[in-house]
């Protein structure tokens, strides 16, 4: 009977499947060959089944909802925590199909049901289960559920409906919700932020011309009709990977390929999946599906194996160093009284340090603009990670540029160089006017001071260029109505009133030296944002003109130059920007990608992790950051 069955089923016209299965169920009882069944299964079972189909209906939640049903169907997937599965995928539940045969004709309802229970059932299993319908984040569930009843037969698992990038609208996807679906396209792997904590990995669909997204205002104007239409489009262009599991922090992570996540063998933003296959599901406002095999990975971006070549006399980098501090606990800040936000203890300190001595050190520059060090009085992060340079190298030629306190804010910009190479000349400056930091008189330090400092090649006293470090307010916390912009993040409006402040103070030789300027740092603009454009327009605020200056990554990597990933879109905050004299000896330019395409699961941080995501750790250059250094060269005059 059960070697016949599927044979059957499949020689079988689907209308008449229905009858089929229930007269195999009633054969097989009478038979008594040792199936177990039960009489409610079945078209003629008593209660009869609501169709799975009827549950669903056709809009965007189930017209049964809070109604008591009971519905039978194959289970196609089941997630409740199998002891032979390595990754222990656990989401309370499983998925059922309704039986081939009594699909209906609709195409927007769907023949997919996700039954919240933790009664055992088995793949290919031919069950029933009585519950209430309710919908569970926006997905339709049938929940307290009292009784699952094994009906006595399995079927082949119905094939994956074959679901494509971009869809149509964001509903369209419903008609499949709960189904088993298989993604055949190469999607590339763009977001991987709650990787680590809640297994997720955002899966895109590029828009053409593009590997991988792009944030819509690194191409278009915020006013541009475009942006706005770009960022709706990528929505549309999106799903999330997840692992099969409501529980936080697994251990061992699952790699998209089935295999356990390890350093050798790990993926980076960029790279791709092909045949992703899972019940598809909906929770916290995506689409997602659940995996029940391998997927196919492609390494499209793998860690880069040396520095960009970007010639020069002099090289400058820049970094953003993720918030480095000596100290830990709550003893920061300017005045002592602002938790310290870098490392934990002194494990994840020592961590910190040697990944960042790594990146650091790899990058060969000769100047080195830092962003998010610890602001304190006696430069304390700067001279310890120049202190760790020096010990890596073993010379004693890296020195810290001497700043003390600059502004309210626990973090600052900092400045290391190689005394060998350059000297600073001229005075150090920093920019901490009020109509810089605090544009819109708010009574509250925003954008962080910007530090500046001239350089001449060591032995001469003829300045090559001026470094200018800026760290410019986030977009993360609100400045509120009016400063707040939707495609430009919080605080827009404070970065953009802060630079025609910022330029006009650059006109004023602040080191005294008439050596033209570099701009380095994170800006938290993307290149076409408000902020970006002011500067970019020169002091007299008209792009087009020679005052103008050049966004040097634009330049030499083009518009689709990347430092950082938020939300699935790659983008560049950290920027590198000169005057217009020093841009035509600026020899090369470019983001080394070393943090922002690598999960934090191997950073230094150890929080949420248990010791085998710990042991992922290695005191190398990569995921240092979560943002890409930069690296130029610049021609002596």
């Amino acid at each position: 009977m059960r070697t016949v069955l599927p044979r059957l089923l499949r020689a079988t016209p689907p209308r008449l499947l229905t009858t089929l299965v229930a007269a195999l169920l009633v054969s097989a009882c009478a038979q008594g060959d040792g199936v177990t069944l039960d009489a409610q299964c079945g078209p003629t079972g008593d209660p009869v089944a609501t169709p799975i189909h009827v549950v669903q209906g056709d809009g965007s939640t189930s017209p049964l909802q809070r109604r008591r049903v009971t519905v039978e169907g194959i289970v196609t997937a089941a997630f409740q925590s199998d002891p032979n599965d390595p990754f222990g995928r656990n989401l309370g539940g499983f998925y059922l199909r309704t039986l081939p045969g009594a699909e209906d004709a609709d195409p927007a309802t769907s023949e997919g049901l996700y039954v919240q229970s933790t009664l055992p059932v088995p793949v290919g299993r031919v069950v029933r289960a009585s519950g209430t319908v309710m919908e569970d984040y926006a997905m339709t569930t049938l929940s307290a559920v009292r009784e699952v009843v094994d009906c006595g037969v399995s079927l082949p698992v119905p094939e994956p409906v074959t679901l494509t990038l971009p869809f149509d609208t964001l509903q369209a996807p419903e008609r499949y919700e709960g189904m088993l679906v298989t993604l055949p396209q190469a999607l590339v792997i763009s977001e991987y932020f709650n990787y680590d904590r809640f297994g997720e990995i955002t899966l895109a669909l590029p828009q053409d011309g593009f590997a991988r997204p792009i944030e819509a205002t690194q191409l278009f104007a915020p006013d541009d009709p475009r942006a706005e239409a770009w960022t709706e489009a990528q929505e549309l262009r999106r799903i999330t990977l997840d692992d099969g599991s409501n529980d936080q922090n697994r251990t061992p992570v699952r790699h998209p390929d089935g295999s356990v996540f390890t350093l050798e063998g790990r993926f980076r933003g960029g790279d791709t999946l092909t045949g992703v296959t899972g019940p598809l599901h909906y929770a916290y406002g995506r689409w997602r599906v659940h995996p029940t095999t391998p997927a196919v990975h492609t390494v499209v971006n793998p860690p880069p194996g040396s520095l960009p070549d970007v010639g020069g006399d002099l090289r400058v980098a820049t970094m953003n160093v993720k918030n480095y501090f000596v100290d830990v606990g709550r003893t920061c800040g300017p005045d002592g009284d602002m938790d310290c936000r870098g490392a934990d203890d002194a494990n994840e300190l020592h961590r910190q340090r040697a990944k960042l001595t790594a990146a650091l050190a790899s990058l060969q520059a000769d100047v080195i603009g830092l962003v998010e060090l610890q602001n304190a009085a006696d430069d304390r992060a700067t001279r310890d990670l120049a202190a760790a340079l020096n010990e890596r190298d073993g010379i004693d030629a890296w020195r810290h540029l001497p700043a003390g306190v600059m502004g309210t804010d626990a973090i600052a910009q900092g400045i290391l160089y190689r005394s060998d190479r350059v000297t600073p000349v001229g005075m150090t400056a920093i920019l901490d006017d009020v109509n810089f930091t605090d544009p819109r008189d708010t009574g509250l330090g925003k954008n962080r001071p910007a530090l500046t400092a001239a350089f001449a090649p060591t032995g001469s006293t003829d300045p090559a260029f001026t470094l200018v470090v800026n760290h410019f307010k986030s977009k993360g916390s609100e400045c509120g109505a009016g400063d707040d912009h939707p495609l430009q993040g919080s605080c827009n409006g404070t970065r953009s009133d802060a630079m025609a402040t910022f330029l006009d103070w650059l006109e004023t030789d602040p080191t005294g030296t008439g050596a033209p300027w570099l701009i380095v740092g994170d800006l938290n603009s993307y290149p076409m944002e408000d902020p970006m454009r002011v500067l970019l327009a020169g002091v007299d605020g008209t792009p087009g003109t020679n005052d103008d200056p050049v966004d040097l990554l634009d330049r030499d990597q083009g518009e689709a130059a990347y430092t950082f990933v938020f939300d699935g879109r790659f983008g560049r905050l950290d920027h590198a920007i000169a005057h217009p004299d020093l841009a035509t000896r600026v020899t090369n330019t470019a983001a080394w990608p070393i943090n922002a395409d690598e999960v934090d699961l191997i950073d230094a941080d150890t929080t949420y992790k248990g010791p085998t995501e710990e042991a992922l750790y290695a005191p190398d250059a990569y995921r240092a950051s979560d943002h890409d250094p930069i690296l130029l060269g610049i021609d002596l005059p």
